[in-house]
């Protein structure tokens, strides 16, 4: 099973219980996986809503960007890691806040991410 595949299902997981992603990317596929994961991280960590099928769209987002960067799992793994690390020097708190700025830009990448 893929990364991405362990995320969405993860996402599914949050989705039921009410759960949300975040972001902008820069145009870059490395950006845009990082968003991405940013995204399925703040889902499963602040409990922003998401459907199931945003969160399907978010896995099929993710799986696209693996396969077109060619990441290996290690890589992949890597780079989601560093995402969460960075989250975390950020301040769960202040990500999480639902008046953050955060919390604005999670809801233009799922409208942007899950068409």
């Amino acid at each position: 099973m893929s990364f991405a595949r362990l995320v969405l299902a993860a996402l599914g997981l949050a989705a039921t219980i009410g759960v949300a992603p975040v972001g902008a990317a820069t145009g870059e596929p490395k950006d845009t996986l990082s968003l991405l994961y940013r995204v399925a991280l703040s889902a499963e960590i602040c409990g922003f809503p998401v459907s199931e099928k945003q969160s399907e769209r978010i896995g099929h987002q993710m799986d696209a960007f693996l396969a077109k960067l060619n990441l290996s799992d290690e890589e992949s793994d890597a780079l989601y890691t560093g995402v969460e690390a960075a989250m975390e020097r950020e301040g769960w708190d202040r990500i999480c806040s639902k008046d953050s700025a955060w919390a604005k830009e999670f809801k233009q990448a799922l409208q942007v991410y899950t068409k």
